[in-house]
């Protein structure tokens, strides 16, 4: 069970929760004795009552608490409460990479600064033979002040040696920044198992995504022990050859084949910048013209959010340059405004005509509604206009950071409005949003990472499903395990009605709509349904949500025993279910306690 805000874990006071992990909980804390706040991250209760667990907390966090690099967050404290081992860190008030991977492509140099201080904390740390064991974006912190963390380190570790195996029974770490060594269970893993991961990230840095990603665990480790990466240009075709040599050497399934260490990687990538952009050693790096100086987002450690829902998004060539078109170009461009001018003109008209004949029984707020949905429709031709010549296509508008920013700004105040009860004028900013947005999948990550953060699930299933620009299956579909989640916590917001009532057919929808059936519609149809559906072997392994739904049907039908059983069935497949799943039921486990 988590800790109340307020109270007291040995001399610090909770303040805020800043985050949940796999392994832990994070909180901000006040020290009153010295005047100053830290971080906590307290071990979840399950590995406590491993028996060996405590001993290996003492000797791991005796080692963890002695490195000393400007790079790593400080350890200030360790020890137990209440049979709860915690450990007490710096408080980095900030972001996290994971966040500024989200807001907006990454330059080179950006990058290579990234890389240059978690090598380096890599680099110490592996001299001392600490491993770290879960580098991800989610690890490393950006203070206020522009400087780079790396956190968590051997928090893995102390989990269990050797439990994240595909075979294993426990899953400690994030799958998809797995060494295949890891994901196989060896023993005597070493420092290049750091280096898979790091590459990985780099990957991640400049192509916007993940190599292998998938419903669950254990397809993406048995992906990083047996299938090849894509190579990044598949996903972004401005990176260059040199850049794809070092990802695919840092990648390399044998560990004997990548980089013997952090540091060889790191001056492979700074060479390759060097040549590429002239960036000599001590120029000021453009990291801290990016980072926006309010809010201010406190960040440590991992956020419990699945690293499975990444943007796709190509990172601009640093070396490219507009060119001018010539006098065959300039015609051509003529020809294309005048026919754009045309078809939007028909569009226009014809938009317009419909709404006035199909709304007569409507109020004007609706009417006001559709008309922008219309718009939108118009907007989108316009941004098909505005590709390069010479027959180069990009998947839609050109957007600069400044855009996403606004996007993600339009978003958040949709998420506000809508939390508010003020449904149309929320849909509005999406509608806005949207607009703005020249790419369909960079539209779906920031409509499911920021409104699943504000829990507005409501809205963003609104944003996936509703209107004009309602997403077809097979772009949904490489999204499918964080659809299936934000339909299935859309399914307990009344104001969704219509959204499952147009969606019934929608096999996205399936469990979902049991769901909706259940607090909203017929009970007896929704366990009708349930039952008819969890006795389908395919329709069970494609929704593992299921499972999920049969303990809510027990809590609410007050059936103790058969939600305790339910729950344990699940517990026992926990490796082959999404994060999210596992995290939902968790937060029933307190209901099922009590029946």
């Amino acid at each position: 069970m988590p800790f109340k805000i307020g109270e007291y874990i040995g001399p610090y006071q909770l303040v805020a929760e800043l985050g949940q992990g796999g392994m832990a909980n994070v909180y901000k804390a006040y020290h009153d004795s010295l005047d100053r706040y830290v971080a906590i991250k307290v071990i979840h209760l399950a590995f406590s009552q491993d028996e060996g667990f405590l001993l290996r907390f003492q000797r791991e966090a005796r080692v963890i608490a002695k490195l000393d690099h400007p790079n790593i967050v400080p350890i200030y404290d360790f020890s137990q409460y209440e049979n709860r081992p915690y450990i007490v860190m710096k408080l980095i008030e900030g972001e996290s990479l994971r966040a500024k991977i989200n807001r907006a492509p990454l330059t080179d140099c950006q990058i290579l600064e990234i890389l240059e201080a978690v090598g380096s904390a890599l680099s110490y740390a592996h001299q001392q033979n600490v491993l770290h064991r879960d580098i991800k974006p989610g690890n490393v912190l950006i203070g206020q002040d522009n400087h780079i963390y790396l956190a968590d380190f051997g928090l893995a570790r102390l989990a269990y040696d050797g439990a994240i195996s595909i075979t294993g029974d426990q899953m400690i770490g994030t799958p998809q920044y797995m060494s295949p060594e890891q994901g196989l269970g060896k023993s005597g893993i070493d420092q290049r198992t750091d280096i898979y991961s790091l590459g990985i990230m780099l990957y991640e840095m400049v192509t916007g995504r993940l190599p292998f990603d998938a419903e669950t665990p254990y397809t993406i480790i048995h992906d990083h022990i047996y299938t090849p990466p894509p190579p990044p240009h598949t996903f972004n075709k401005n990176i260059s050859p040199q850049i794809e040599t070092i990802i695919d050497k840092a990648l390399a399934k044998e560990p004997d084949d990548r980089y013997p260490d952090a540091s060889s990687l790191v001056d492979q990538f700074r060479s390759y910048v060097n040549q590429s952009s002239g960036l000599k050693t001590g120029t000021p790096s453009p990291i801290s013209e990016t980072i926006p100086a309010a809010p201010t987002i406190i960040s440590v450690g991992p956020k419990n959010k699945p690293a499975g829902n990444q943007m796709e998004r190509g990172k601009s060539s640093s070396n490219s340059a507009p060119r001018k078109p010539g006098k065959k170009n300039g015609v051509l461009i003529l020809g294309i405004m005048i026919v754009v001018f045309g078809l939007i003109t028909v569009l226009i008209i014809g938009a317009g005509l419909y709404l006035f004949s199909s709304s007569g029984g409507q109020n004007d707020q609706q009417n006001q509604l559709q008309t922008q949905i219309a718009e939108q429709v118009i907007t989108l031709q316009v941004t098909a206009s505005r590709q390069p010549q010479q027959g180069v296509a990009t998947p839609g508008l050109q957007r600069t950071s400044n855009d996403t920013q606004q996007i993600v700004r339009l978003i958040d105040e949709a998420a506000v409005l809508w939390n508010d009860g003020k449904t149309e004028e929320a849909q509005k900013k999406i509608i806005e949003a949207q607009n703005l947005s020249g790419s369909d999948a960079i539209f779906n990550d920031l409509i499911i990472n920021e409104l699943g953060k504000q829990n507005a699930w409501g809205l963003a299933a609104f944003a996936l499903f509703s209107g004009q620009r309602a997403q077809p299956l097979e772009n949904l579909n490489k999204q499918v395990d964080k659809i299936h989640e934000v339909v299935y916590k859309a399914a307990i917001d009344e104001r969704c009605e219509n959204l499952f009532i147009q969606n019934a057919s929608n096999p996205m929808f399936l469990a979902a709509t049991i769901r909706w059936e259940l607090y909203f519609g017929d009970k007896g149809k929704a366990k009708g349904l349930l039952d008819k559906t969890t006795n389908n072997p395919i329709q069970n392994k494609r929704f593992p949500e299921l499972k999920l739904l049969s303990i809510e049907i027990d809590i609410l039908e007050n059936n103790g025993e058969p939600a305790k059983l339910h729950y344990r069935n699940l517990l026992q497949e926990k490796n082959n279910l999404p994060i999210w799943v596992l995290e939902e039921a968790k937060k029933l486990e307190p209901q099922i306690n009590s029946q």
